[in-house]
């Protein structure tokens, strides 16, 4: 979309400081204090600041909609009330924060005049996979990973063995095992993320059924024989040999097994704007974009998988590839 008037630059202004508002008042956790209606000298007190200063930031809360007023006091929205308070199991504070953090552009003018990479850390992966959890239920990511993998195997009896690589948390590995009772799941990640899944596995009690291993995707063998493996967000770093890397996955899979990659490709021409713009702080600090469609098609097809369909779980696009006769099937 191109800009067609000045008004909108200054539209765009007016977006970044609504921003800015949001993200202050998720810090300063006021949206706990309003589950029910509030009084302004309550809130003042809970919060820890002046009345005179507090008012104005609630008066502007309420102006963009995210909370409301009426004779008993300032109070959240329903979704606020769902999503911004931080005793609910579905809040969204700290994983938005972490993303403002990851995707922040804040240091653009550093990383493009500096003739090195910057030393500004990049991602905190353990810490996104334990902020994460709340934002793959509250978003429909769970519901929609288990409605495809139905789609593949409708039998909840099936014996299936399934491979969630780079998979974090685990949680879509835990809501696998919970909807297939005889089914079996692998969590493959870095030794810096290992830890949290295995106190999510343990939490659920699910140690039994769900295997984590530490390693480096770009090198190591993921076992198997798997009837899915799950690529969400990986193939953006493994870039340097992707052909290598789909051998690897296709050895793994069973025959007729499937890969669904999930992720954002890269493609010049219809990139969304929240694509280009989460991927420019890694780009500018020396990272590769992810690959593009065409890539992939070619490693894939290298590798004995062939494309069935698009997939749509959750916010991301994706792709169902499977394993018939081929290189690794002779």
């Amino acid at each position: 979309m191109f800009i067609q008037n000045p008004i909108q630059y200054y539209e765009m202004l007016l977006q970044y400081h609504q921003a800015q508002l949001f993200l202050a008042s998720i810090r300063i956790d006021v949206y706990s204090h309003m589950e029910q209606p509030a009084q302004l000298h309550d809130l003042a007190r809970k919060i820890g600041c002046s009345e005179e200063k507090l008012e104005p930031l609630l008066s502007a809360l309420k102006t963009v909609g995210l909370i409301q007023k009426d004779n008993n006091g300032f109070v959240n929205t329903p979704i606020g009330n769902e999503f911004l308070v931080k005793s609910k199991p579905h809040y969204l504070g700290e994983i938005l924060l972490h993303r403002e953090q990851m995707n922040s552009l804040s240091h653009l003018e550093e990383q493009l005049f500096s003739e090195k990479n910057s030393t500004i850390p990049m991602y905190d992966f353990a810490e996104l996979a334990k902020a994460v959890i709340p934002e793959i239920y509250a978003t429909g990511r769970a519901t929609d990973f288990i409605t495809e993998i139905n789609k593949l195997y409708p039998d909840k009896n099936s014996e299936l063995h399934i491979l969630d690589l780079g998979g974090g948390s685990g949680i879509l590995a835990v809501e696998f095992v919970k909807s297939y009772p005889n089914g079996k799941a692998v969590v493959f990640d870095s030794p810096k993320v290992t830890p949290v899944t295995k106190e999510v596995v343990t939490q659920h009690g699910l140690e039994q059924r769900i295997s984590v291993i530490e390693g480096d995707f770009n090198k190591d063998t993921f076992g198997g024989a798997y009837n899915l493996i799950v690529a969400s967000g990986v193939l953006n770093f493994a870039h340097a040999d992707l052909n290598g890397f789909m051998d690897r996955i296709s050895e793994a899979l069973c025959i007729n097994g499937y890969l669904m990659v999930i992720g954002q490709y890269f493609n010049e021409e219809i990139n969304s704007i929240h694509s280009v713009l989460s991927w420019l702080p890694g780009r500018m600090n020396g990272f590769p974009a992810p690959p593009t469609e065409e890539v992939i098609k070619n490693a894939t097809e290298k590798s004995g998988l062939n494309p069935v369909r698009e997939v749509t779980p959750g916010r991301f696009r994706g792709q169902l590839f499977q394993k018939t006769e081929g290189k690794f099937n002779e």
